[in-house]
């Protein structure tokens, strides 16, 4: 069994079960990673903590906001809806003016 060092997280404010959780777990990780890793970190504990208090939808929320996969759906929305548009068309001149239903 290797032999790791205690490591200690300073977690400020009143104790509570979920920061002896949150400590726990960060604690699983180096500086190193969890510097690397920060914004990261800070949406999921700041996901949880809306989940814990205004419940499952809003933590989903928040968890969005700074989701690179949903940041960039969002940006490519517009040329999205530009490329429906252009193919309706195209569906329109071959049949004969009669568009697909939007």
């Amino acid at each position: 069994m290797p032999n790791r060092k205690h490591r200690y997280i300073v977690v400020e404010g009143p104790i509570g079960a979920g920061k002896t959780s949150l400590a726990r777990r960060l604690s699983e990780y180096t500086e190193a990673e969890l510097l690397e890793n920060n914004a990261w970190v800070r949406s999921n504990i700041k996901s949880e903590i809306f989940v814990d208090v205004f419940g499952q939808e809003e933590g989903l929320k928040v968890r969005a906001e700074t989701d690179p996969q949903v940041t960039k759906a969002l940006e490519l929305l517009p040329q999205a809806k530009s490329l429906a548009e252009n193919a309706r068309k195209i569906v329109a001149e071959r049949t004969g003016g009669h568009p697909l239903s939007q």
